[in-house]
């Protein structure tokens, strides 16, 4: 499936921002809210791949959906 295609695209390239991207939003959806938090961890700790312009947006992206998953679900 899906997540399957996304941890291979993260093993072959464990840089690959929108790989982690799309692999923790299908977490976040399906209610794999901490396998999520943990995955965009790992995104961010990863460096800035060079002569890749988009990447730093993706970053922002990724600490964007990390901040709101850290907040309390709502009731």
């Amino acid at each position: 499936g899906a997540s399957a295609d996304m941890l291979r695209a993260i093993s072959l390239d464990p840089k690959s921002l929108p790989a982690y991207m799309s692999l923790g939003s299908l977490y976040a959806a399906s209610g794999r809210r901490q396998d999520a938090l943990r995955l965009y961890e790992k995104a961010l700790a990863q460096p800035l791949p060079a002569g890749d312009p988009g990447a730093g947006g993706i970053r922002e992206r990724i600490r964007t959906e990390l901040d709101r998953l850290r907040k309390p679900a709502p009731r």
